[in-house]
């Protein structure tokens, strides 16, 4: 979406946003339906020391992925990973559609065993984990940023992102270089199409990033106007 989002209308921008929204929430909802119903559909087989084990196992594996990765990213960050923040990582993961559809498949005469291991472990960490996510994060003093949410990646409709504040000069040296190699190479490339190359001879850069400026709110007028006359009476 780095590149062909803005490729796209600003009306375009929020219906593919909303279209892949609903996909994803519908999945969702369909895998922890599917959970749900495996409780008590499935013949269950209970080992509680298999049960117990993969618990902890979990949980000291995500340990040793969180913290160890958030101290080797710290040293290139200008903006630290607190300590908070790591355990609130670590405690916040959740186990769920992809460990329970690979318990299902194993070829194994212990599969009544796994499977049932995997689905207590599923809803452990949901409900247990997952719900006490919120109150940890307001125990630890983590408080929520006010962030202004948009439909669009674009600033406003009817304009487009200046590519020249796409570089961030407070990044390392490495990631500023491969900034200014993809505004200067890929995005004119990526972001625009062959209608929207200037002419140098007009007094123009070569290449213009592409503008919606002329996209005006009375198109939309338009264009619902002509919706509810096509809706039959």
């Amino acid at each position: 979406s780095h590149y062909t989002h803005f490729n796209l209308s600003p009306m375009a921008q929020v219906t593919t946003h909303q279209l892949w929204r609903t996909l994803a929430f519908a999945a969702e909802t369909l895998v922890f339906a599917y959970l749900g119903i495996s409780v008590f559909s499935i013949a269950h087989t209970w080992h509680l020391g298999f049960i117990v084990s993969s618990l902890i196992l979990c949980m000291i594996g995500r340990a040793a992925n969180v913290f160890p990765l958030a101290i080797a990213v710290n040293h290139y960050r200008f903006v630290k990973i607190s300590k908070k923040e790591q355990f609130i990582m670590w405690f916040s993961g959740l186990r769920g559609a992809i460990a329970f559809s690979l318990a299902l498949n194993v070829p194994s005469k212990d599969q009544p065993v796994i499977v049932t291991t995997t689905l207590c472990v599923v809803l452990f960490t949901v409900f247990v984990f997952g719900g006490g996510t919120v109150p940890i994060v307001k125990r630890l003093g983590q408080q929520q940023k006010d962030i202004e949410l948009s439909m669009s990646k674009t600033h406003e409709v009817g304009h487009d992102v200046n590519r020249d504040d796409y570089s961030d000069n407070s990044a390392p040296q490495a990631m500023n270089s491969f900034i200014n190699f993809d505004k200067q190479h890929l995005m004119p490339i990526f972001r625009i199409g062959p209608s929207d190359f200037a002419p140098a001879s007009a007094g123009g850069s070569p290449r213009r990033p592409r503008s919606y400026s002329s996209v005006e709110t009375a198109d939309f007028d338009d264009l619902q106007a002509t919706s509810n006359e096509m809706e039959l009476p």
